[in-house]
């Protein structure tokens, strides 16, 4: 029986015409081992490639493949036609039909194409970390570090070596100070880019770094700190980003005092801003705001808070009038009046809010405004010379050369306890006055002489 027929008695599928010969011209036990060796099921197969070589031994025999021209043809291929003188290993390693066989490669060729690839991609890995590093640079002067920093990171060793080479180590710890910025850690950038000592845009970066941070502690509220912290970054003061930092500081505190009524403060801060944004414009306004804040605390009696804000509107309406009247205000020595104190600016302002009762109210004043003679048109007069010794020919009146002024009124007596209410000066205008006598009830109209 040969392989054919044991292929058609256990119920293979039936094979083509063309390979019928070929099957029918092999050993049923040869074409069991090959059956064996390609069974569908691993467990079914030679369990080693040893056992395998051990069951073909018996066919170990030079054999001669037919050709395909051979399996084609109609006549059965004889044993006799498959053997040959040729060897297992010339048997084993002949060429399938068609094909050319191959040329073993020898190893220096292998080892060749090794080094040109290994050369090829040493080359290419140059190339690549060279456009990475112009690009790493690129980015940074373009004040790019994300990108800046991928580049750097990509070039690899590349990068390393050349930044020590080239930027002397910098540019990493440029890129670094770039990446602190980027991520709003302002003042610790600051400090690195000052570092640099001038490195590519550093220098810029610096001044950047520290304005922008100054900026987030006027943001918090904290005016003061930014101000002080900008003075002690070390940047020059003479820089035009640091100048316009410091302003839009100062313009932002003054809003704050604004909103906070406390307008002396942010009228001063404003008036050092040089025309800054619309500060002109606040400032005229501001005036406007202070000069009636101050009157107000004027009339409560407010008197050091509304003199520095009179101060910043000297000039502006009545300011001036209102200082004089806040001197007039304060304790006054009779030793220095004739040379501290401008009595007739004050006199001129009469009938001005309670500069009247101003003059009486303060003794030394009132003095001074009366001195001289005061007559009415029936000859009653009141006379005070110039060392303040007073007389007059009103009816009646208390005895004693003691006098004292208060309040606008006249007491005579022998001492301060024992004096006695006799007139009392209303003031009319500058050169006239209205004096009711306690003696007689009567009052008199009295003019300067």
């Amino acid at each position: 029986m040969n392989a054919l027929d044991r292929a058609d008695s256990d119920g293979a599928p039936l094979l083509p015409e063309a390979q019928r010969p070929l099957l029918a011209s092999l050993d049923c036990e040869l074409f069991a081992l090959l059956q064996k060796g390609m069974a569908m099921t691993p467990a079914e197969r030679f369990t080693s490639m040893d056992e395998l070589i051990s069951a073909l031994t018996p066919y170990n025999a030079a054999i001669k493949l037919p050709s395909l021209a051979a399996v084609g043809a109609s006549a059965p291929v004889t044993l006799a036609e498959l053997q040959g003188a040729a060897s297992p290993q010339t048997a084993w390693e002949a060429a399938p039909a068609g094909r050319k066989r191959q040329k073993k490669k020898q190893p220096w060729a292998v080892a060749a194409i090794v080094a040109a690839s290994v050369a090829a991609a040493a080359g290419l890995y140059f190339v690549y970390g060279l456009y990475t590093w112009d690009k790493a640079v690129a980015a940074t002067d373009n004040v790019d570090f994300a990108d800046a920093d991928r580049y750097y990171r990509a070039s690899g060793p590349f990068a390393v070596w050349n930044d020590r080479q080239v930027e002397g180590g910098l540019l990493n710890q440029y890129i670094a100070a770039g990446l602190l910025y980027e991520d709003g850690q302002y003042e610790d950038a600051a400090e690195a880019f000052a570092s640099l000592d001038g490195f590519a845009r550093s220098q810029e970066m610096d001044v950047k770094a520290v304005c922008t941070y100054a900026s987030q502690l006027a943001d918090a509220g904290q005016f003061d700190n930014a101000l002080n912290y900008l003075s002690a970054s070390g940047i020059d003061t003479s820089d035009s980003t640091l100048q316009e930092t410091k302003k839009n500081i100062v313009y932002r505190w003054a809003l704050y005092y604004i909103d906070s009524k406390e307008y002396v403060t942010a009228y001063n801060l404003l008036s050092g801003l040089s025309g800054y944004s619309d500060s002109e414009a606040i400032l005229s306004k501001l005036k406007d705001t202070i000069y009636n804040d101050a009157i107000q605390k004027y009339r409560a009696g407010q008197y050091n808070k509304a003199e520095p804000e009179f101060n910043i509107c000297c000039g502006y309406q009545d300011s001036a009038s209102y200082l004089i009247l806040i001197s007039a205000q304060k304790p006054l020595n009779t030793d220095i009046l004739d040379k501290s104190f401008d009595f007739d600016k004050l006199f001129s302002l009469i009938g001005f809010e309670d500069t009247d009762q101003i003059i009486l109210n303060n003794s030394e004043i009132a003095e001074e405004f009366l001195r001289g003679t005061w007559r009415t048109a029936r000859s009653t007069y009141f006379k005070m010379d110039s060392n303040f010794y007073t007389n007059c020919n009103f009816p009646g009146g208390p005895s004693g050369d003691y006098y004292f002024i208060e309040a606008g009124i006249y007491s005579v007596g022998n001492d301060e306890s024992s004096a006695t209410q006799y007139l009392r000066f209303t003031i009319l205008d500058k050169d006239t006055i209205s004096v009711y006598c306690y003696y007689n009830g009567e009052t008199y109209t009295m003019y300067r002489q």
